[in-house]
């Protein structure tokens, strides 16, 4: 009986997770910014490209910090316009979020940012709650 709560007890809280800003060590001591993520972002709709498609994983829009790069991206099979990445950026910001963080597109996905290492290497930025 007590497993069974407790399971749900832990399912429960990983639903209500929803909007958080979550990432690495990096994402509290790095000083990229998701506002210059979100006006790169704005920067492609102002060029026209605001119901550009992107699929899960491209990179939409990055931001360059002391110990590397964050991006935008879907994953976890999300998908969609810039226009809406914007509004999930935006989002991620309102929430409190300064660097890192992920939002649900709808109930069964995430918008995730990460971020690049020094070296290049493309690093997914702690756990995805689904």
């Amino acid at each position: 009986m007590h497993y069974v709560l407790a399971l749900s007890t832990l399912l429960s809280t990983a639903s209500a997770l929803g909007i958080n800003c979550r990432g690495s060590g990096f994402c509290n001591i790095n000083n990229a910014s998701l506002n210059d993520v979100l006006t790169q972002a704005k920067q492609l709709v102002a060029r026209g490209q605001g119901d550009h498609f992107w699929p899960e994983h491209v990179q939409i829009a990055c931001a360059s910090g002391q110990y590397g790069s964050i991006c935008a991206f879907f994953q976890n099979g999300a998908s969609g316009t810039t226009t809406r990445a914007i509004d999930l950026i935006q989002g991620i910001i309102d929430h409190g979020c300064t660097q890192c963080g992920s939002i649900p597109t709808n109930p069964d996905r995430k918008y995730w940012l990460f971020r690049r290492d020094v070296d290049g290497e493309s690093k997914d930025q702690g756990d995805v709650v689904q």
